[in-house]
């Protein structure tokens, strides 16, 4: 019922960011499994914003192959977000200056030269967002982001740039522990929703499913206001 109520219509509060790095003269780059498909609304490259174009638009783009360069077009095709030009820089990267903790909220590297003044990193598999930088420091940090978990790193581990950030609407998680939560900002309109099917399958009281069914409505429509 939750997956049902997400796929409504795009709602605020299932809308996440994204985020990948760079790979010379690669054009096209997977969209996170988690996204509803076809779904992301803004991208931006190297904290520019790049026009979002349909496919044919792109196809008459891209007939001259060897352009490169910054992007300033992309399109959503085969579940893949495409860019012209072809990028011909990768994501800028350094080394960690002294081992990281998991819980550290600033990041020591031996240089954040090229890297923008706000934004994402990623240190293995962790993704990390930061506010501000000095010449040598990520401070203002947040950890595990993007579904991926704050862990300890050595010194002078890899500290990539996450330059390419998308927003997109993610699929939900699944209710099936006692502890799992919605972000679905009123919980009893999944009531009602669960209650009113359990009423009309389970139990075979249509009437029941009725009834419950006008308090999953006006819960649905106040959601929506």
């Amino acid at each position: 019922k939750q997956r049902d109520v997400y796929h409504e219509r795009l709602w605020p509060f299932g809308e996440d960011i994204f985020s990948l790095s760079r790979v010379a003269y690669q054009r096209d780059y997977d969209i996170d499994s988690d996204v509803v498909i076809g779904k992301p609304h803004t991208v931006t490259v190297e904290s520019e914003p790049v026009a979002k174009v349909d496919s044919h638009r792109f196809d008459q783009l891209f007939w001259d192959r060897s352009t490169t360069g910054e992007p300033t077009h992309c399109s959503v095709w085969n579940n893949q977000l495409r860019f012209y030009p072809v990028p011909s820089a990768a994501a800028t990267d350094d080394q960690l200056n002294g081992a990281l903790t998991a819980t550290a909220t600033s990041i020591t590297v031996d240089s954040t030269s090229g890297f923008a003044p706000s934004g994402r990193i990623i240190i293995d598999s962790e993704v990390i967002s930061y506010t501000n930088t000095t010449s040598t420091l990520f401070r203002g940090c947040t950890r595990g982001l993007e579904e991926t978990t704050a862990a300890a790193h050595s010194d002078d581990a890899t500290v990539t740039e996450r330059d390419i950030i998308y927003t997109a609407n993610r699929e939900p998680n699944e209710l099936v522990d006692i502890g799992d939560e919605t972000n679905i900002p009123d919980p009893m309109v999944l009531v009602y929703g669960a209650s009113m099917e359990i009423a009309s399958g389970k139990l075979g009281d249509n009437a029941l499913a009725d009834r419950i069914k006008i308090k999953y409505d006006q819960s649905l429509e106040k959601l929506r206001d």
